[in-house]
């Protein structure tokens, strides 16, 4: 077995003072000679474990059964939850875990929507193993704010795995092309960008493009583009002291007086009143 690990303390000592979320321990396990592998805590730990199958198959007793987990898959035991789980050289199980702990340990997993007694879908992602392997390092290394980041650290990880895990439940899966639509409207706002050049560049057509981007973005494409314009508008409004026909064209109008029109529609007063406004109310 391939083994490397690090400790906040040594394992099932207390947690040296109390902080929101503290990190104890991490580390990741590759099996190449050991054919079995089986830990079996009846009475659980007194913090949480947060295991993830970066590779390979590994089995886990959750309640009653148990349950064979894949590559992609995540099982988070709460604290005192008995815990049980084996791993098989023939399985070829890649494995990363946490044990973490804290007084909003309970809050941020409830707020990420986490819970004992479950697999996570986590799916597959390089940004697990990069996560993971940055909480190691820090607990080896003890830097100074070693603890504050591996909490950062730890949060992101859960958030991700749980993102993924709902959008594996939904009767709509995201797609790829959208999300790659929506980068380059945040990248091209600016230029004259049609909802039409957008699905040529997919090679889709133009109406199942607008429909699929509706139903996963929840706005049309020619509202979702509007809407980021009008965001940056706003901002150059506020921060800047740039005329309106360049904030007009820096947001992607060319023509200031339409862009007048579609903003006083939009916000209820001209770009130069909101100014104004905006001003006055840093000035207070």
């Amino acid at each position: 077995m391939i083994s490397h690990s690090g400790y906040l303390v040594p394992d099932n000592e207390a947690p040296p003072y109390e902080a929101p979320l503290l990190v104890m321990s991490a580390g990741h396990y590759r099996f190449v000679q050991m054919t079995r592998f089986h830990t079996h805590r009846p009475q659980g730990r007194p913090d949480y474990q947060l295991l993830y199958v970066a590779g390979g198959t590994a089995k886990f007793r959750i309640g009653d059964e148990w349950q064979r987990v894949d590559e992609g898959g995540a099982v988070l035991y709460c604290p005192d939850e008995p815990q049980e789980y084996l791993y098989h050289l023939e399985d070829n199980p890649d494995i990363y875990w946490v044990h973490f702990t804290g007084t909003a340990a309970a809050e941020t997993v409830t707020r990420c929507g986490l819970h004992g007694g479950a697999v996570v879908s986590a799916g597959v992602e390089s940004r697990y193993r990069e996560l993971f392997e940055a909480i190691i390092r820090e607990l080896q290394l003890k830097r100074p704010l070693g603890d504050e980041l591996t909490a950062v650290l730890v949060q992101e990880l859960m958030v991700r795995m749980a993102r993924r895990d709902r959008e594996s439940h939904t009767d709509r899966p995201r797609s790829a092309m959208i999300e790659n639509a929506v980068r380059e409207m945040e990248r091209r706002f600016a230029e004259p960008l049609t909802v039409a050049a957008l699905a040529e560049q997919f090679h889709v057509e133009v109406c199942w493009f607008s429909r699929l981007f509706r139903r996963q973005m929840g706005a049309s494409p020619q509202q979702y583009l509007m809407n980021i314009r009008m965001m940056k508008a706003r901002e150059l409004l506020s921060t800047t002291d740039c005329p309106i026909g360049e904030a007009a064209r820096l947001s992607g109008y060319d023509n200031p007086l339409y862009f007048s029109r579609l903003f006083s529609r939009l916000y209820g007063c001209l770009p130069r009143e909101y100014r104004r406004r905006q001003q006055e109310g840093a000035m207070r």
